[in-house]
């Protein structure tokens, strides 16, 4: 065991390559949404997308708990102002970006976008694809409160009967219900750590297929037997999946061509994230209403071209952070933060963290 915790480069990478896929398939799954209801529809991917939403929060979460042991035993104060604020900051600094691009751009089909009710409730009651931000808030604050109080076995046992209650629970909103779900696979990755390094390691053949198989087991019995939503099922199709995604994820690490661009993402998930979706819309609008011609020669592909534009995007504007009066949209205030941007040495197992910007020292 004590040979695959010294081996940080190697799980550096295909932690980074699973967090790089699951911001794909995020940026992917909104491209989807907000193109078919400009107009643009391509049913292959509408259903291939559909149907990794097994995979998609899950690995990204369980991806976040790996290395969140170390970051959850910080001291409260230091915790706020290390990784705290800057999810805070970045929620709630966007959740208003966001609401004026659409009150300028508006959308139609999605007039919660220009509810003031909506943004004014964001940090109760969140609505909006940013309710990611929102959950890692939440779990890092149970799990600081849970640490020595109750057994990991215990916490992610309680964990899982709340994701197995939430599945028969609707009427939740969208953050809520993501919390609800996926705290099992934050606790899964934080204190399973050493097990899945391990297993990672030199992952059997046989692992992805077994993996693959429940997954496909499990989804005919939903579909077959009309079970979507049976909550004693939804919980290990995702666990499977998970499984799947980290089996895939530590070979492609492998590839001399792939894996750097995947792990690149992986490291810059969280400024992908926030500005994607405000990236889609534009940039679909820009191709559906202004380029027509273009949309039309494209057809249904559209959509993967609008969301590798938005990826692009995104990381372009996050290049706006050497601007300094800028840097506050991915970096909070000192002021709010209640610290100095003081650079400090990032702890070797912290080099995966999914919210650690390269330009935010102090946040290792």
């Amino acid at each position: 065991m004590s040979n695959v915790l010294s081996r940080v480069h190697d799980r550096v990478e295909w932690v980074d390559v699973a967090k790089g896929i699951a911001i794909m398939l995020v940026v992917l799954y909104h491209s989807v949404l907000l193109l078919q209801q400009m107009g643009v529809e391509n049913d292959a991917l509408y259903q291939a997308s559909m149907a990794l939403q097994v995979l998609r929060m899950p690995l990204f979460f369980t991806a976040a708990g790996i290395f969140a042991g170390s970051v959850v035993r910080r001291p409260w104060g230091r915790l706020w102002s290390s990784r705290l604020s800057l999810l805070v900051w970045t929620f709630l600094l966007w959740s208003v970006l966001r609401f004026t691009y659409f009150m300028v751009v508006p959308m139609e089909a999605r007039p919660q976008e220009t509810s003031l009710l909506v943004l004014l409730t964001a940090p109760i009651l969140p609505r909006s694809g940013l309710w990611f931000l929102h959950s890692l808030v939440a779990f890092f604050v149970v799990a600081k409160i849970l640490e020595g109080r109750v057994a990991p076995r215990w916490q992610v046992a309680c964990a899982a009967a709340l994701s197995l209650a939430t599945f028969s629970l609707p009427f939740l909103s969208l953050g809520w219900r993501g919390i609800g779900v996926y705290f099992v696979f934050f606790l899964a990755g934080m204190h399973g750590k050493a097990w899945l390094l391990n297993m990672m390691r030199r992952p059997h053949p046989l692992v992805f297929v077994g993996a693959v198989a429940g997954v496909a087991v499990l989804a005919f019995m939903m579909r077959a037997f009309e079970w979507t939503g049976v909550a004693v099922l939804e919980l290990p199709i995702r666990v499977s999946a998970v499984v799947a995604g980290f089996v895939v994820a530590r070979w492609v690490a492998e590839l001399p061509v792939v894996s750097p661009v995947l792990q690149y993402l992986g490291r810059n998930t969280l400024p992908i994230y926030v500005a994607h979706v405000i990236l889609v819309a534009a940039f679909g609008t820009l191709i559906t209403t202004a380029m027509p011609s273009v949309g039309d020669a494209l057809g249904g592909e559209t959509i993967v071209v609008v969301a590798v534009l938005a990826v692009l995007g995104a990381l372009a504007l996050h290049q706006l952070y050497r601007v300094p009066v800028l840097r506050c949209a991915y970096e909070p205030p000192a002021w709010f933060s209640r610290s100095q941007p003081v650079a400090l040495p990032v702890p070797a197992g912290e080099a995966t963290d999914p919210v650690r910007f390269p330009v935010t020292p102090r946040l290792g």
